[in-house]
């Protein structure tokens, strides 16, 4: 309920290592995770399941003061500007983790197909997410490329027992981070403005 009353942009530091900064955004109904691991480093997109277990930190751990770096770069060979940091490049960058180009539609199919032919064989507390994941596949667009293309692989296994097995795996990695219900929260706030949380290990 204290996330439901965020400010559309929350920033937080904490001392940690590696150095890197972190931003998920939320732009209508789809969810990014960014990372630049350095200053002037090329931003890399990642899974969210990857992005949340790299800035888990005990609770208590004591907030910390953003480095120069995350406001203002200290040259001017940065990716924006010199008068701009990490902080401005990851909010300038734009997310093609959700884009489904040529390439990636056979792998949007695939998943879809995965998802319905193993739903069965999932243990119960899978069945109903796994429907909800091949709906928003196709409907919405909140799971990113690589988790699309995860699950599309598993079709490639032969052994039955194992492609469900690697399902169910795939299945709790996004089940753990977005919650069993995510999907309806989705439907509820397609309308919703962007959300913009940014996280800095320094």
């Amino acid at each position: 309920e204290r996330i439901r009353q965020f400010p559309n942009n929350v920033k937080t530091a904490w001392e940690g290592s590696p150095h890197a900064t972190f931003m998920f955004r939320r732009q209508g109904p789809g969810f990014f995770a960014l990372v630049s691991w350095s200053s002037g480093a090329d931003i890399e997109e990642i899974s969210l399941e990857d992005a949340v277990q790299q800035i888990a930190c005990e609770w208590g751990t004591p907030r910390v003061e953003f480095s120069e770096e995350f406001w203002r770069y200290p040259n001017a060979s940065s990716q924006v500007s010199q008068s701009a940091g990490v902080y401005s490049a990851l909010k300038a960058y734009k997310p093609k983790g959700l884009q489904l180009g040529r390439s990636t539609v056979g792998d949007t199919v695939q998943a879809i197909q995965v998802l319905n032919k193993y739903r069965q064989d999932l243990p119960s507390q899978l069945r109903k997410f796994a429907l909800d994941v091949a709906e928003d596949i196709q409907n919405y667009g909140t799971i990113p490329v690589y988790t699309v293309r995860r699950i599309a692989q598993v079709g490639n296994i032969k052994v039955e027992n194992d492609a469900v097995e690697e399902l169910e795996v795939v299945l709790q990695d996004v089940r753990s981070v977005r919650g069993g219900s995510y999907l309806q929260r989705v439907q509820e706030r397609l309308d919703a403005e962007a959300v913009i949380v940014t996280v800095a290990k320094q």
